[in-house]
């Protein structure tokens, strides 16, 4: 499917030449008659003509994966049209009641009525998920594979490493979480039509008034709504410059702890996090007006319908009066799903325009010329521009010619533009429009200025993908001096290397890039002035052993500083102030000067080497060590930043890094695996938790959640009392004094409602700041062990998708949780309150519920720590190629990147996939569990008005309400475990 999606994409959003009529023809073959403009034979097609189409990543998605997402839709509006009938079936069931004489058989199969369609409706449920969650799983899994494809074409110097991180990351991701409210922006309107007619049939043109008031509600939730965009966007902006400068601390952490700055990148990155959490809590308190609203207008028109029916028919009776509370509850959810479709949807489509417009970014222009004779290279008359912008070149005219199987060497004063010459050479610079042609033909080799290593194994890093020849890879690694570095390093040249090299010192990763070079064994090798970053004994060895005798044959073009080497070149080119001062065979003066700069470099050397030698032996001897052994060479490599270093003898008596702690095994890799809990959740990370928010918002939350639940429930009781004319207490009641009480309960719960949820996306606030200011802190003043160690992808996924799921997935979960939770204690008690001997039965549903819980919490548990674990690999590949981007282009090893992308990112898709299929078996049982519960509720109801209630006082309303909360509790109790399972998981 990923290739589905990157052919569908590309004919889409490839920007195209249209014709002046708005077509664009595509011929069957390049040498058919049609293409040509010779005639068409008889029997032959005519070529197929299509329209040019404006870009659209949408368009491009609905192509590719409307399938799967449109029968899922089928089903979701089965399932939403079978709630329909428990309205009805109820109704029926509630004449039955009445009927003194209603025959006893016909009141049991109203029960199994009632029942069935619970059950019909949570199948096709269930169906209408799975296909869902397929089409959007596949569409997930094709964007971030999507963005990396790009990120391979992108022009250089770029700048967007934390915008590509949150693209790759969060938005992508965004897509399989819009799948459970996708189907609820087109089935919720339908649902309101539906029930329109009902309620016509319940209650009459109050019923038509309500329906009508909720129709012409919805603009204002919709532009409340797209209010909600604009904090997003601006939390996104933020989320991009945090993310940024995490990256940029972590890149440069070395120098950070070097200069003890620490603390002002803390600083910096703890202010922007500040005004990250300021947006959220602005959005928080927007986001609880469009819930108050959202609650606000159900709740008036509930309270409106009855009061109007009241007044036009007078006629308030319970088999009209319940079935028509019903049928609004089934409108609550889809007017609640509204907003929660369109708000997930917002998301999404901020979150599709972000990915489009970077993929609408410009690819980086092709512009070398690859025809002629392998391992040749020229350029004719080219300036180069500025990467971004600018009019003036940072080059002018520059032409050169190199022929095949030579060794050039470029060189010049600093900020000369050798090295813009070297990346115009490979392709990655912006020339003017007026330029030449830069010809390079054959396969080419890149070592940059700053050599670029891969999170793998040092024979990884020179195999680089192509298969292992031990003649030639020996040949490499004594050519290029690495063969006293395998000795030191725990497992040779299978030791695994930090990302970026972290655990190398800068010479030892510049032969590595040798090495990698020239086991590629490729026409032209291209080398951004390697040799800087070794000692000058290493920097001969280099050139004499791997660039003159193993690349011999080899075009060679060779960028360096040191003129010592220029009489082994054939060819020479001096830069001046943006432009070529010469280019040709060295001059005679010239070479002369280089072999005198060698003679003295050489003579350097010894005197250098001979006086550490004594300045080693004397320290010795004032020491009183008779060892030998101590007596050892200074460093061959002159930057040692980022080594771990243990300073080692070998045969040559130059001093090796080792990296290898003493304390670690030998067999044991230098990368750290990413560590997985098994078992539940300890309740000191609950408390945990809970200790980062403040303790009045806790409490707050609680109290006046449990105030909104009793008034919530009192305001149902009020309504079947009035429909059955109950007395309260000994005491009968006017029925606008029923109206009052009722009217009451149901507005002050709205308000209730809406105040809870406000006091808890507070505390939770509260706790994502503290939890990301602590994460930060650690984690700048982490030793530097950690950072060899660890991979960047996994640390910069703890800030992003882990620090995301804070900000929102557990603040969701958990404002869900306690929702459901105390509707489903309402419930209990209204149901023990109309069936006390359901006492008997509700621990054995309750074990029931605890063993699927237990045995679902371990599942999702285990796949939520293989998501964290599985995405970062995908993000540490991301990672690798943005630091190499030129390198792996330079070598034309996109393809290999791309695949090890794609198989990564299949792999992070397996585990959400596998959790939402936990959902579905989850969903079965639970919902068996309700659907069990709401059988014995209804036979109990229907066994109480056959035989007797036994002097409980138990009326036909109360029993009708019992049923109504059982049938909407039963998604609730599903909800609650699979919100509470999740939560635990994140």
């Amino acid at each position: 499917f990923w290739y589905m999606i990157r052919r569908t994409t590309t004919s889409t959003l490839s920007s195209s030449a249209a014709a002046s009529d708005g077509y664009k023809r595509q011929p069957k073959k390049p040498s058919s008659p049609v293409a040509t403009g010779a005639p068409v034979a008889p029997g032959e097609e005519e070529e197929e003509v299509w329209p040019v189409e404006t870009p659209s990543l949408a368009r491009a998605l609905r192509r590719a994966f409307w399938k799967r997402i449109a029968v899922g839709g089928m089903f979701r509006l089965l399932s939403d049209g079978s709630s329909f009938a428990f309205p009805f079936l109820l109704r029926e069931f509630i004449k039955w009641m009445r009927e003194p004489d209603g025959e006893v058989y016909v009141g049991f199969m109203w029960v199994i009525g009632i029942v069935g369609s619970n059950v019909m409706m949570s199948t096709c449920l269930n169906a209408a998920s799975h296909h869902t969650t397929t089409g959007f799983t596949r569409m997930t899994t094709a964007l971030p594979i999507l963005i990396y494809d790009k990120v391979l074409t992108l022009a250089p110097d770029h700048g967007m490493t934390g915008h590509l991180t949150t693209l790759h990351a969060s938005d992508s991701q965004r897509f399989f979480m819009v799948s459970l409210m996708f189907h609820g922006c087109w089935v919720s309107p339908l649902l309101l039509i539906g029930a329109a007619i009902a309620l016509y049939i319940f209650v009459g043109v109050a019923g038509i008034v309500a329906v009508v008031v909720l129709l012409l509600t919805s603009p204002i939730q919709a532009i409340l709504m797209a209010k909600l965009m604009g904090f997003r966007q601006d939390i996104v902006r933020v989320q991009d410059r945090r993310l940024a400068a995490v990256n940029e601390a972590l890149q440069g952490i070395r120098i950070a702890k070097f200069m003890c700055w620490e603390e002002r990148f803390e600083d910096r990155i703890r202010e922007i996090r500040e005004e990250e959490v300021a947006v959220m809590r602005s959005s928080q308190i927007y986001k609880t007006i469009v819930w108050f609203i959202a609650g606000l207008i159900p709740a008036l028109t509930m309270i409106g319908v009855f009061i109007l029916f009241y007044y036009l028919d007078g006629d308030v009776t319970t088999e009209r009066v319940l079935p028509a509370m019903s049928m609004l509850n089934v409108i609550r959810i889809p007017v609640l799903l509204i907003p929660m479709s369109f708000a997930s949807l917002i998301d999404v489509s901020i979150a599709m325009r972000r990915i489009q417009k970077f993929l609408m970014k410009p690819d980086i222009t092709e512009y070398v010329q690859t025809d002629g004779e392998p391992g040749t290279l020229s350029v004719e008359n080219v300036s180069v521009m500025p990467p971004l912008s600018g009019d003036i070149p940072i080059l002018k005219n520059i032409s050169m010619s190199v022929d095949k199987g030579s060794f050039t060497i470029i060189h010049g004063p600093t900020g000369c533009g050798k090295s813009t010459l070297v990346k115009c050479l490979i392709g990655e610079s912006r020339l003017s429009s007026d330029s030449g042609a830069v010809k390079l033909s054959g396969s080419v080799a890149y070592i940059s200025q700053e050599a670029w290593i891969m999170n793998a194994t040092v024979q990884g890093n020179i195999l680089m993908g192509l298969p292992l020849d031990e003649e030639l890879y020996n040949r490499v690694v004594d050519a290029c001096q690495l063969r006293d570095d395998y000795k030191q390093l725990p497992q040779g040249d299978q030791t695994e290397i930090g990302e970026r090299g972290v655990n190398l010192s800068g010479g030892q990763k510049q032969r590595v890039a040798f090495a990698r070079a020239a086991y590629s064994n490729r026409d032209i090798v291209i080398m951004d002035d390697p040799l800087s970053a070794v000692d000058a004994h290493v920097s001969r060895a280099l050139v004499e052993d791997c660039i003159l005798k193993l690349m011999a044959g080899k075009t060679r073009v060779l960028v360096t500083h040191q003129i010592q080497y220029l009489y082994h070149c054939q060819h020479v080119i001096e830069m001046g102030d943006r432009c070529i001062n010469f280019a040709g065979e060295p001059p005679a003066e010239l070479v002369r000067a280089a072999k005198e700069a060698d003679r003295k470099a050489i003579e350097e050397e010894a005197v250098k080497r001979r006086d550490e030698e004594e300045a080693k032996k004397q320290e010795a001897l004032e020491r009183g060590s008779t060892d030998s052994t101590t007596d050892t060479q200074s460093n061959d490599d002159n930057d040692t930043t980022g080594a771990v270093a243990l300073p080692a003898q070998n045969d040559d008596g130059a001093t090796v890094i080792a990296t290898q702690d003493p304390k670690t095994p030998k067999n044991k890799t230098l990368m750290t695996k990413e560590v997985t809990v098994i078992g539940g959740v300890s309740w000191k990370v609950y408390s945990w938790y809970a200790t980062l928010g403040t303790f009045k918002w806790a409490v707050l939350t609680l109290f006046f959640g449990i105030v909104w639940r009793t008034s919530s429930v009192f305001g149902d009781l009020w309504l079947s009392w009035w429909s059955g004319k109950v007395k309260i207490f000994g005491r009968s009641y006017e029925d606008t004094e029923y109206m009052t009480y009722f009217s009451i309960c149901v507005g002050a719960g709205v308000f209730l409602n809406a105040l809870w949820q406000l006091f808890l996306a507070f505390f939770v606030l509260e706790v994502s700041k503290n939890s990301h200011h602590s994460m930060i802190s650690r984690v700048l003043r982490a030793p530097t062990s950690f950072f060899d160690t660890t991979p960047m992808g996994r640390i910069l996924n703890r800030f992003s998708k882990d620090m995301d799921n804070m900000d929102t997935t557990i603040s969701e979960s958990l404002r869900q949780i306690l929702n459901m939770s105390l509707i489903l204690i309402g419930t209990i008690a209204v149901v023990i309150y109309t069936s006390p001997f359901i006492l008997v039965v509700i621990p054995v549903l309750m074990l029931m519920l605890r063993a699927v819980y237990n045995k679902y919490v371990t599942t999702v548990r285990n796949l939520k720590q293989l998501e964290a674990t599985s995405r970062s690999p995908m993000m540490a590949v991301l990672n690798e190629t943005l630091g190499g981007l030129s390198t792996i282009r330079a070598y034309a090893m996109s393809g290999h990147f791309r695949t090890t992308h794609i198989i990564r990112a299949q792999a992070a898709a397996v585990p959400p996939y596998c959790g939402r299929c936990c959902q579905r078996w989850l969903s079965f049982h639970t919902e068996s569990i309700g659907n069990l519960a709401l059988f014995v509720v209804v036979y109990m109801g229907a066994l109480i008005i056959t035989i007797g209630d036994g002097g409980l006082g138990i009326t036909i309303p109360v029993i009708s309400l019992a049923i109504t909360y059982v049938t909407a509790t039963t998604n609730a109790i599903t909800f609650l475990t699979r919100t509470a399972a999740e939560f635990e998981a994140s």
